[in-house]
């Protein structure tokens, strides 16, 4: 199977229509199938309707859910030879990976209760978050909509990073989720 880099780009909120990935581009990808078991049947296979569905993952989301982004594999681009390069993480990495914690562990709160709190103490969240070893602030704050979450990264040049309920992830100055 082949699809053109350009139509991968549409809808991807990628800010200019591209026909190729940039060098050390990294994308979030999951690819999956489904396997049956199949019966003989005369000189044909046919679906077995009274098994269960294999599923076959490239990179384990670690949970029965293949709709999550933040649980996928990173794939990344490289302008050099095969095997010519080592995989560059982004200095958002950690930041990224805090948004998305807190994200999960306030969809999981308002799953059990109803809401979503701005209380930190109440979240189920890993002792990374907390530590100051990895990002010096996470600000939670309620709104119309569910929450806006503002995470500040540890480093003096680093954008902070924000959530919204919709998922909606950026870096940046908060305003910015606008454009």
């Amino acid at each position: 199977m082949a699809v053109p880099f350009a139509t991968l780009y549409q809808g991807s909120g990628a800010s200019v229509n591209r026909t190729t990935p940039l060098h050390d581009e990294t994308w979030r990808a999951n690819f999956l199938r489904a396997q049956w078991s199949v019966k003989k049947k005369n000189t044909r296979y046919e679906k077995d309707e009274g098994s269960n569905t294999d599923w076959w993952v490239w990179q384990s989301p670690e949970v029965t859910n293949v709709h999550l982004p933040e649980r996928w594999g990173l794939l990344q681009f490289q302008d050099a030879e095969v095997n010519g390069t080592h995989f560059m993480t982004s200095e958002k990495w950690v930041a990224t990976n805090a948004l998305l914690d807190t994200y999960s562990a306030l969809q999981a709160f308002h799953a059990v209760t109803g809401r979503y709190t701005d209380r930190k103490e109440l979240l189920h969240l890993p002792p990374y978050v907390f530590s100051g070893k990895c990002v010096d602030d996470v600000n939670i704050k309620l709104d119309w909509s569910g929450f806006h979450v503002t995470i500040k990264p540890k480093g003096d040049n680093l954008e902070d990073g924000h959530i919204r309920t919709d998922h909606f992830l950026w870096f940046g100055r908060e305003d910015m989720q606008y454009f």
